[in-house]
């Protein structure tokens, strides 16, 4: 079956560049050296998981690969990690705005960004409780 064979050369590709990475967040638009529009392939592969159109194996597969059907949701937890990380070594959850981690991570960001989102009413009640219960600061004077 093409689908199939198209299916198994976007598996291979992604596999591929997760060597290369590290990672499978494919950005949109980008293709591989031989041509192969992984970004699209990527996209199409969250299109079809979110409309419950994989099949089990292939979920299995991707997963196994550590390919992350919500990068959104993938990014929001790297941070609320690395707020963890600050926490655990600094007592508190104040984070100095433009503060960065040792690995680079922009934190001081990621938290000026969690709070304008609560201010307007764009975080989930799940997101907001387990900032709470970290002890984050929603307010800084």
């Amino acid at each position: 079956d093409a689908n199939d064979a198209v299916w198994e050369q976007g598996f291979s590709e992604l596999a591929s560049f997760k060597d290369t990475n590290n990672h499978c967040l494919v950005v949109k638009g980008y293709e591989t050296v031989s041509g192969f529009e992984l970004g699209s392939w990527v996209n199409k592969q969250r299109t079809a998981y979110n409309k419950d159109l994989l099949t089990p194996e292939r979920i299995q597969r991707l997963e196994d690969l550590g390919f992350v059907f919500d990068p959104r949701a993938e990014k929001w937890e790297t941070g609320f990690s690395e707020l963890a990380k600050f926490k655990d070594t600094n007592i508190h959850c104040r984070v100095p705005q433009g503060y960065k981690t040792a690995s680079d991570y922009p934190l001081g960001n990621w938290v000026m960004n969690q709070r304008k989102a609560y201010k307007k009413d764009q975080l989930t009640p799940e997101r907001i409780q387990r900032l709470d219960d970290l002890g984050f600061v929603w307010m800084v004077k």
